[in-house]
């Protein structure tokens, strides 16, 4: 398999098997000499947020800073835009804050919102 379905896969475990398929995914990639993109990495913050890992993506997001990985707007939206919850996406938002010189605007104000609504926690965002 090339590149393409590497990602594909990744894009496949990320939505119905667990981080360590996601995992599995991204070293497979690195035996086959594919570098995993920041958006591939993201992935598996993301996953590891939609199963409770909190620690994990945290650890994650750590490792990409040490790495000195560029996390653009883009990307950490990317990263909000799959989160399930509200305590999930405040992960992300609080990344946002507090490690990186990216600004919490009003686009990603109105993502969080919409993450809030989407799981029933509109209270929460108030």
């Amino acid at each position: 398999p090339g590149e393409e379905e590497y990602r594909a896969c990744l894009q496949s475990q990320w939505k119905t098997g667990t981080p360590e398929d996601v995992e599995i995914v991204l070293d497979w990639m690195d035996k086959e000499g594919i570098d995993a993109s920041v958006s591939d990495k993201g992935l598996l913050i993301s996953s590891y947020l939609n199963h409770g890992q909190k620690d994990c993506a945290e650890r994650m997001l750590r490792n990409l800073d040490r790495e000195n990985a560029t996390m653009t707007k883009g990307v950490l939206d990317e990263i909000l835009s799959r989160c399930k919850d509200g305590v999930e996406a405040e992960t992300i938002i609080a990344y946002m804050r507090d490690k990186s010189s990216i600004e919490v605007d009003s686009e990603t104000k109105s993502r969080l919102l919409k993450i809030y609504c989407k799981s029933n926690e509109a209270e929460e965002a108030w």
